[in-house]
């Protein structure tokens, strides 16, 4: 799964959540071009709109702050940590 997000769509909010989704949950197209992989990580907007889907969850983030988005860990999962404050450079990173 190697596509390019030259873009992604803008949006007022800048907060995207990041979440891991089962392989098995997609639709057979993904399925196949996921090679082997059994989790992926979603980007999402606040409302569930799928931004993409990257192999891991550093990725999914790294993703999220090239385009100035502030990811968080999404609903389902350990508490959501903003990640807004940070520049690229002094952000933590992943918890």
């Amino acid at each position: 799964m190697n596509t390019r997000y030259n873009a992604l769509p803008e949006s007022p909010s800048r907060i995207v959540y990041i979440r891991a989704v089962q392989v098995a949950d997609l639709p057979d197209d993904l399925r196949e071009q996921a090679e082997g992989i059994e989790t992926l990580y979603a980007v999402h907007r606040p409302n569930g709109e799928r931004l993409a889907l990257v192999a891991n969850r550093g990725m999914a983030f790294a993703l999220a702050r090239e385009h100035d988005l502030a990811p968080v860990i999404g609903p389902g999962r350990r508490s959501a940590v903003a990640f807004a404050d940070c520049s690229r450079t002094s952000c933590p990173g992943p918890i």
